[in-house]
């Protein structure tokens, strides 16, 4: 996978990036022991209320409904300042316990987005897959995806950004899915993410 300090490839969860020497032992070290996080969703920050909650774990249920392979995941969570959003997304992959410990390695099939609140402009969002998807998914893939939930992100809206990222995903594993030739558990194709 890509280093999250530096974007080379490529770093396992436990070695060091040999082209800048990350690695997740110094984000532990800054960081601490991550808490067990709960799924679909884990509110640390407290932004969400209960019924958003709920609205959120409706769509990520149906989504793996279809795609049982796929496990979403959603973090709203302050990112501490001096640590960059793609090592704090990289930690908490690696240390949440958010897969199982027989999720590893190409069985991962975790998609992760994380959302900090803490922003003037209503926050900012990062998200991570396992690496069951990397060789279906593109990073570019997921750009777009966390494109399509700025508006809700500078207006503050952090369960519409959410949902809107899961909906914006959903015909992204559909595709994963059909290079796979796994079978989906509605025949009918989703719907499009929308856009603004």
């Amino acid at each position: 996978m890509r280093c999250p300090a530096c974007q080379s490839q490529s770093i396992g969860d436990e070695t060091a990036c040999p082209r800048c020497g990350f690695s997740i032992g110094i984000v532990d070290r800054m960081l601490g022991a991550a808490q067990p996080l709960d799924t679909p969703v884990a509110d640390l920050s407290g932004a969400l209320k209960a019924a958003e909650t709920r609205r959120i774990a409706a769509v990520v249920k149906r989504i793996e409904h279809r795609y049982p392979q796929a496990q979403l995941a959603l973090v709203v969570s302050p990112v501490p300042a001096d640590v960059p959003l793609a090592v704090y997304i990289f930690w908490l992959f690696n240390r949440g316990r958010i897969s199982s410990a027989v999720e590893r390695e190409g069985d991962n099939h975790l998609v992760l987005l994380l959302i900090d609140p803490g922003e003037a402009k209503g926050g900012r969002a990062a998200c991570m897959i396992g690496y069951g998807l990397e060789p279906l998914i593109e990073q570019s893939q997921l750009d777009q995806c966390l494109a399509h939930i700025k508006p809700e992100l500078t207006a503050g809206d952090h369960a519409g950004a959410a949902i809107r990222f899961f909906e914006s995903i959903e015909p992204v594993l559909h595709a994963a899915s059909q290079m796979c030739g796994v079978e989906t558990e509605e025949n009918d194709e989703p719907a499009a993410a929308t856009t603004t």
